[in-house]
């Protein structure tokens, strides 16, 4: 079933929520699979089933190291020594370019990476700002996230020219990009080169979750927008990378929680929420390596349409804009990134070449220095 562009989608997140999902059959056996935000609710239960489902290696991007160890020593407690996958814990502070950096350049020592599942989201009830003066929700889901996925890609194409497979970014994103179209539409009017500054600084009120659903629409343009590059000089072929966003419905996490949990929103939230597992279920799906979803959006376990205001020329514009501003944005506060954009302007993968100057960890270790204190993760 398609989204309702353009709406708040109450009748489709109540059918959503009726909807049952199957689980997934698809055998992850031999893979690696690099998840952000492990350790919140959908993100761990999307680790249970790829354990089920045979994955070899499992990554947690986590904040809090002692709760992704926990989970990490859970999923793996009822294998014998030996027997069940490897998974890693290491630090990823989304506040921080420099710790998205480290995580980058730790991934690249892996001797394979078929997965990587983009979950790390935060919401705030109040405004924050950060170092750099951003708005710290747009920072986190966007602007760290965008980072993070760009430094990934030569990681993914060696892996897909090493063993000839279609690595999957996923992109978990939400239903909120919906809830905040109305919003999005008004980004028409501003000026260019003004479009994060606008968001970051004039969400109001501060602290409602508008920011959340902004973060995640600039994030889903950004994405978009790396898809139309690259494919202008890469074929959908063995060996491309497939990068595709999930809706994975709703479930109760802490960020629906932070914002749903008291008065008539908590009655809201149990008409709309659908058990944990379904939802953890829609991101294994779309983790599977199919051609015909790249560039996408999947709703539940098909491939849907992305909101009218998106498709819009004005909404193009706008996705364009978003691109342009990122880049320059991460340029600025993240040395060493400009080369990576430049082959992807070009159509092509950023190659390996382009390293930072920092050490690269060895991954012999499971876990890398603790980093900030945790913030939520969804």
């Amino acid at each position: 079933m398609g989204l309702e562009p353009d709406s708040f989608p109450i009748r489709t997140l109540r059918h959503r929520a009726k909807l049952h999902i199957p689980a997934p059959t698809e055998s992850f056996k031999v893979k690696t699979v690099l998840i952000t935000g492990a350790s919140g609710g959908i993100c761990s239960e999307a680790a249970r089933i790829l354990i089920d489902l045979g994955a070899e290696r499992l990554i947690f991007g986590v904040r809090n190291l002692d709760k992704g160890k926990k989970l990490a020593e859970e999923l793996t407690g009822n294998f014998k020594d030996g027997d069940g996958p490897e998974i890693l814990v290491w630090s990823l502070e989304l506040k921080s370019f420099a710790s998205v950096r480290e995580f980058a350049q730790k991934a690249a020592s892996l001797p394979r990476l078929d997965n990587v599942i983009i979950g790390a989201a935060t919401a705030l009830n109040e405004r924050k700002v950060s170092e750099e003066g951003w708005e710290e929700t747009l920072k986190i889901n966007h602007l760290s996230n965008a980072l993070l996925t760009i430094l990934l890609l030569p990681t993914l194409a060696s892996s897909a020219e090493k063993y000839k497979i279609n690595p999957v970014l996923t992109n978990i994103s939400s239903w909120s990009i919906l809830s905040s179209g109305f919003f999005a539409k008004k980004w028409w009017k501003v000026r260019k080169g003004d479009l994060l500054k606008n968001i970051s600084y004039h969400t109001k009120p501060a602290g409602s979750g508008l920011e959340y659903g902004h973060s995640k629409i600039v994030y889903l343009y950004f994405i978009r927008e790396l898809c139309d590059k690259l494919d202008k000089g890469i074929d959908e072929r063995e060996g491309s990378i497939i990068i595709n966003s999930v809706d994975p419905g709703t479930a109760s996490t802490y960020l629906t929680e932070l914002f749903m949990a008291k008065g008539p929103q908590s009655l809201f939230l149990k008409y709309i929420r659908r058990p944990t597992e379904h939802c953890a279920r829609t991101v294994v799906n779309a983790c599977i390596p199919r051609l015909e979803t790249h560039g996408k959006l999947i709703v539940d376990l098909s491939v849907s349409t992305y909101p009218k205001y998106m498709e819009k020329p004005k909404g193009r514009q706008v996705q364009t804009g978003f691109w342009e501003e990122t880049k320059a944005a991460l340029e600025k506060f993240s040395p060493g990134v400009s080369p990576y954009f430049d082959d992807i302007e070009a159509g092509r993968y950023p190659t390996p070449s382009h390293k930072e100057s920092h050490a690269n960890p060895s991954i012999q270790d499971s876990v890398v220095t603790e980093g900030n204190p945790e913030t939520p993760e969804s």
